[in-house]
């Protein structure tokens, strides 16, 4: 939501722009298939990024894969990137610089930002900065605590800490025997597997009834 307006993805491939006051459509994007030959790629989250000058960015996770990202006001496509191999099922935003985070059933969480300095929304200003993997199962939910930390939720029944330099990931170095990187921080939730590990969390790829848990976490 920006300016009064709001955002809304269909199975049908569009993502339509909504006049609040109005309550009218004042905007259709149609998310690309025919150059992937593909029958279908659902927008399964939005995420506004507000910009200093324009009218900000409108990122979109699809089934495809793909994360897009549109310039906010007549919805043209700036990049799209194509670095994780399930549907993209939540994009969150750092609200203190341009970056987004996004994941899905891939696992894998890629970092996206705006290079530093550029004000054109052009492809060449957006690049895929970092990536990491904390979680083996569908990721469903990211949260962004602060500049230096990121959560990830999911599918598996932790919740998974993530150190950010730079807003991106913190390369992990090799443990002491150099035999495996060295590990993200878990928060144990509930041993029961049909809990998930974060509010705010949808599945649409699956039908099926789920159960939802609420955890807080206190900051020793």
């Amino acid at each position: 939501e920006y300016m009064g307006y709001l955002y809304s993805g269909y199975e049908n491939n569009i993502v339509r722009k909504f006049d609040i006051q109005t309550g009218n459509v004042v905007q259709l994007i149609n998310l690309p298939t025919a150059n992937k030959k593909l029958s279908s790629n659902k927008p399964w989250c939005l995420q506004y990024l507000k910009q200093t000058e324009g009218s900000g960015v409108l990122s979109v996770g699809t089934s495809s894969g793909s994360v897009y990202l549109y310039e906010a006001e007549f919805g043209t496509q700036i990049k799209e990137f194509q670095f994780l191999e399930g549907d993209v099922l939540t994009i969150t935003k750092n609200p203190s610089s341009q970056t987004i985070y996004a994941s899905g059933a891939d696992s894998r969480i890629i970092c996206i930002q705006k290079i530093e300095g550029s004000e054109e929304n052009s492809s060449e200003n957006w690049v895929m900065t970092s990536k990491d993997r904390g979680q083996i199962n569908d990721v469903y939910s990211l949260i962004c605590l602060s500049n230096s930390l990121l959560l990830s939720g999911g599918l598996s029944t932790d919740i998974c800490l993530y150190n950010l330099q730079n807003f991106r990931f913190r390369e992990r170095k090799l443990t002491q025997d150099k035999k495996e990187e060295q590990k993200l921080r878990h928060i144990t939730a509930i041993p029961d597997p049909q809990y998930l590990s974060l509010i705010h969390i949808s599945e649409p790829t699956r039908q099926a009834e789920i159960s939802y848990a609420v955890f807080c976490l206190k900051k020793k």
